[in-house]
């Protein structure tokens, strides 16, 4: 065999694992007409538009710079100017003052950030599996609705963005697909790291909303530098991305039996739900997320 030959049937074998993996969420979330049209209940925030897509909803007076003229607005603003006008002159003359610009709406896209807890304090290897099922169903959806995803694990001292944000579906499930676990557990930098990508985001896609979802026990136990409290570290980033209007779900990764509250506790303090993973399919995980997206 040769080694293309070889290298081939690797790729073959890890997009059948993905497929795999995959498969039975997008069935347990296929039926019903909304989701096979791509739309869901309730309504997605709009934002103004520059570019000339979205839907028209009204003319404004034009500024120096033009990029969407509204002829109509702008011949009948030319033609009432004209009618007042003295001269029998049957052309209508444009003026500088008669232009106007066309006002369009579209849906505000989301970045959607995937915060991962890969750190032994978790039951992670059930559970991990069970919600990388449900994340590949929200990175589909996401891919649709022109939404970006991007992803940060955190494990042992640091955080690492896996996956800056992007709407690369096949780019994003294969970050997901594979993830190192083990070792303490960063929340509070894996909180600071989030806020980062969300800061760059805000830069590059301002018409943009922020919307985080992070699995997590919320047991943190490593401080953002020597001499912290892990715990009162990652309280305080969390009060920052709250005060910053980051959308949050927080998907408490804890069985009932251990869990200790504070995966609810972070969810205080971001201003966000807290579903125990152990208690959700990956269709009730989907909407809760869903949910979060429309409230804005």
């Amino acid at each position: 065999m040769t080694a293309s030959a070889r290298r081939a049937g690797a790729n073959e074998s890890r997009e059948a694992q993905s497929a795999a993996e995959v498969a039975p969420v997008q069935a347990e979330l296929a039926p019903g007409p909304d989701r096979r049209s791509g739309r869901r209940g309730g309504r997605r925030r709009r934002a103004v538009v520059d570019a000339a897509r979205g839907h028209v909803v009204r003319a404004r007076h034009a500024g120096r710079f033009v990029s969407d003229v509204a002829l109509g607005t702008t011949i009948r603003a030319a033609a009432g100017r004209a009618s007042t006008s003295r001269r029998g002159d049957v052309a209508v003359t444009i003026e500088a003052g008669d232009v106007h610009q066309k006002v369009r709406v579209a849906p505000r896209s989301t970045t959607i950030l995937f915060v991962v807890d890969a750190s032994w304090s978790m039951a992670v290897a059930r559970r991990l599996r069970a919600a990388r099922g449900a994340l590949f169903a929200l990175l589909a959806d996401a891919y649709m609705r022109r939404d970006r995803v991007g992803l940060i694990t955190f494990r042992n001292r640091a955080a690492a963005v896996k996956l800056s944000p992007t709407g690369a579906i096949d780019a994003a499930r294969r970050a997901l697909a594979h993830l190192p676990v083990g070792g303490t557990t960063p929340l509070a930098a894996a909180l600071v790291e989030a806020g980062r990508v969300f800061r760059r985001e805000a830069i590059r896609h301002p018409d943009t909303d922020a919307l985080m979802i992070i699995l997590t026990d919320g047991a943190a136990n490593v401080p953002l530098s020597a001499g912290g409290v892990p715990l009162e570290d990652a309280w305080r980033a969390a009060d920052r991305l709250r005060r910053r209007g980051v959308r949050s779900v927080v998907i408490n990764a804890e069985s009932r039996e251990r869990d200790r509250g504070l995966a609810q506790t972070l969810a205080r303090r971001l201003g966000a739900s807290a579903p125990v993973l152990a208690e959700l399919r990956a269709d009730a995980l989907f909407a809760a997320t869903r949910r979060a997206m429309e409230r804005g």
